[in-house]
C-alpha cells in the first residue's frame, strides 16, 4: 500500500507564493542597492551617475529629435518665404507689364480714333 501523499506538496506553488517570493527578492535587491558604501559618499554618487545618465539619455535624445524637427520646419518656412517673395515679384512684374500694355493700347486707340474721318453715310 502506498501512503497517502500530501496533495499540496505535489502541486505547483500558488500564484500568491510566487508573487511573495518575487516581492522578497525585489525588496532584498533594492535594500542592497540603497545601502550606503562605508568608505565615502563619492562612491555612492559614482554609482548613481550611470543611472542618471541612462535617465537623461532618453530625455536628451527626445530633445535632439525635437531640435531636428524644429530645424526642418525652419528650413521649410524659409524656403516657402523665398518662394512667396519670388512669386510676389513675378506678379508685380506681370502686373506692371499688363498696365503698360493697356496704357499703350488706349493711347494708340485714342490716336486711331482721332485720325479716322467721320463720314456720314447716306441713308437709303
Amino acid at each position: 500500500m502506498h501512503p497517502k501523499r500530501n496533495e499540496k506538496s505535489i502541486e505547483t506553488p500558488s500564484a500568491s507564493a510566487v508573487e511573495g517570493e518575487m516581492r522578497d527578492l525585489v525588496r532584498n535587491s533594492v535594500a542592497a542597492a540603497r545601502k550606503p558604501a562605508p568608505e565615502t559618499g563619492t562612491e555612492v554618487a559614482d554609482g548613481a551617475l550611470p543611472i542618471i545618465a541612462r535617465i537623461a539619455a532618453a530625455s536628451l535624445a527626445e530633445i535632439d529629435k525635437l531640435i531636428g524637427d524644429l530645424q526642418d520646419s525652419r528650413n521649410y518656412l524659409c524656403a516657402e518665404a523665398e518662394r512667396i517673395q519670388r512669386e510676389a515679384a513675378r506678379y508685380s512684374d506681370l502686373s506692371a507689364g499688363a498696365l503698360e500694355a493697356a496704357r499703350i493700347i488706349t493711347t494708340h486707340l485714342g490716336d486711331w480714333r482721332k485720325t479716322q474721318p467721320l463720314t456720314a453715310t447716306p441713308a437709303v
